[in-house]
């Protein structure tokens, strides 16, 4: 009996010794530039949780420019304990909660995220191609057609409001002017508040009944009754007198005037135009997807 040893050539030997060499060499760098990197990784890492690492550039970046000195090293410390317990707690997480709760959680973040993409995609849209312009007659042909829906909630008032000193010698001349409706006493008496009044409005504008008695020093105290009986109301402090003269009411559940709502109505019929638009953006996309067969469905 005898073992039957088989005869190597010598180029086979000197070709696998030569593979063997060249493995060899390339395993060695790679150990040489792996060990490198680790060394650099290691001088930019400020902390380490498990296998989460904290590197100083990330924490430069959470550093506010307005803190420095001790309060920069207070800032830090405190920085890299809130990490640290955050991973910590985040790991236990990952632990703890089963496999289904973990893909529930990444499936909402999954979700929040196309969300945020697909709103910053339409604000974009709307910045470059949206027509936002808003006509008057545009204006009034929506408030026109949509009136019944446009109901107060609340007294609103057309009046003449002044705010004068006391010591004024020209206040009994502007109480007077508050009484007409002659064209050339109103012009008279905008030139005397403008030179006069601290402030004052003259019945151009509609405002909230409320809030105009908010501005007196001793506010009406009954505004039903007020509104009903009486238009005209004088009050005083240390330093000024104040009048309020009404001229138009509209109570609530009336129809507000276009002129009071006009500003919201713009409003509502831009985003009416942005909403157009990102619909319109939205059936292309779907109508070219089914075209060009990249949206198909499978029964």
């Amino acid at each position: 009996m005898y073992l039957k040893v088989k005869k190597i050539k010598y180029e086979d030997w000197t070709l696998n010794l030569k593979f063997g060499t060249y493995l060899l060499t390339l395993l060695g760098l790679f150990l040489i530039f792996s060990c490198k990197n680790t060394e650099v990784d290691q001088e930019n890492i400020v902390a380490r949780v498990n296998d989460k690492y904290l590197s100083r550039e990330d924490l430069k970046r959470n550093i506010p420019q307005y803190i420095k000195g001790n309060d920069s090293i207070e800032f830090v410390k405190n920085y890299i304990s809130k990490w640290a317990k955050k991973n910590l707690m985040l790991k236990k997480a990952y632990i703890n909660l089963s496999d289904e709760e973990i893909f529930d959680l990444e499936q909402q973040v999954e979700d929040y995220k196309n969300t945020l993409l697909v709103h910053r995609y339409e604000q974009k849209l709307i910045s470059q191609k949206s027509d936002t312009s808003v006509s008057n007659s545009e204006i009034e042909e929506y408030y026109n057609a949509n009136m019944l829906e446009f109901k107060l909630d609340k007294t609103i008032i057309k009046s003449i409001y002044i705010k004068i000193k006391k010591v004024n010698n020209n206040y009994t001349k502007i109480k007077n002017l508050t009484w007409s409706d002659d064209e050339d006493k109103k012009n008279s008496l905008e030139e005397l508040c403008t030179m006069n009044a601290d402030t004052f409005f003259l019945q151009n504008d509609w405002f909230e009944l409320q809030h105009l008695n908010s501005l007196l020093p001793s506010p009406i105290q009954d505004l039903e009754s007020f509104i009903k009986y009486s238009k005209v109301y004088e009050t005083q402090d240390s330093l000024y007198k104040y009048l309020l003269n009404i001229k138009e009411l509209k109570t609530k559940n009336e129809i507000a005037p276009l002129s009071f709502i006009s500003g919201q109505l713009k409003s509502l019929i831009q985003n009416r135009k942005k909403i157009l638009l990102i619909k319109e953006t939205e059936n292309n996309l779907y109508e070219d997807a089914v075209r060009t067969k990249n949206f198909e469905t499978y029964k």
